[in-house]
């Protein structure tokens, strides 16, 4: 299963003082591929296919692992948005997500919308 987020962020937080600058893992953008990295984007072949075309045009654009820095900065913006009361928001928000969404994770994304006094979860 999944490591609890504040005990993941302590030991990559741990690591990236040992190593900043190392990579968090080996290759792709994200680590453990299960999925196709188009099945965990997009179900859409034409956006896919767009951004496979910038990226062999602009090869620069092309994303690799993020150093365990990056990471546990990550971690620590993470954190802060699940301790954050976000009461102080009071202009209206639409918030989009979707179950399906394998970048963030919907629960997530309710959370925040539940603490948002005049947001609307869709």
């Amino acid at each position: 299963g999944r490591l609890p987020l504040p005990l993941a962020a302590g030991l990559v937080r741990l690591a990236a003082r040992i190593v900043p600058e190392r990579r968090a893992w080996r290759s792709n953008e994200r680590p453990a591929a299960r999925l196709s990295r188009q099945a965990f984007l997009t179900s859409d072949d034409r956006r896919y296919a767009d951004e496979q075309w910038w990226k062999r045009t602009r090869p620069g654009l092309g994303l690799g692992p993020p150093s365990l820095k990056w990471l546990s900065e990550a971690y620590s913006s993470c954190l802060a948005i699940d301790r954050a009361s976000f009461a102080g928001v009071t202009t209206p928000a639409l918030i989009l997500g979707t179950h399906g969404d394998r970048l963030v994770s919907p629960a997530a994304i309710e959370r925040v919308a539940a603490r948002m006094p005049r947001a609307l979860l869709k």
